[in-house]
């Protein structure tokens, strides 16, 4: 799945639910922080990183994250572009999600 966004949007945001890929179950996210590192398909560098943040009580119990792009997130050229998810737990470890955030940012008129 492509997310479609404009280019120079302002504050945009997207929400994911983690699962297991192993079974589909819900991640429980309760204690850990989100991030989402956005960049160009074509690059290895970041353009930024995105703190995660709970919508609703129950969000990170239920595996959901919610990511609010800033207001300079997205003044870059339209094209094809992808985001990861990291997982950092108390304990200082990071997990990285396995699936890739695919996104194709729009030419504004």
């Amino acid at each position: 799945m492509t997310l479609q966004l404009s280019q120079n949007d302002i504050t945009p945001e997207i929400q994911v639910t983690i699962t297991e890929s192993k079974n589909g179950s819900i991640v429980d996210l309760t204690g850990t922080k989100a991030f989402l590192e956005f960049k160009k398909s074509s690059s290895t560098t970041n353009i930024c990183t995105l703190n995660g943040f709970q919508a609703n009580d129950s969000d990170l119990s239920n595996g959901i994250v919610t990511f609010l792009f800033g207001l300079n997130d997205l003044y870059v050229a339209s094209g094809d572009y992808e985001g990861q998810v990291k997982i950092q737990h108390d304990n200082g470890t990071v997990n990285t999600v396995d699936n890739i955030v695919n996104f194709y940012i729009t030419s504004r008129l």
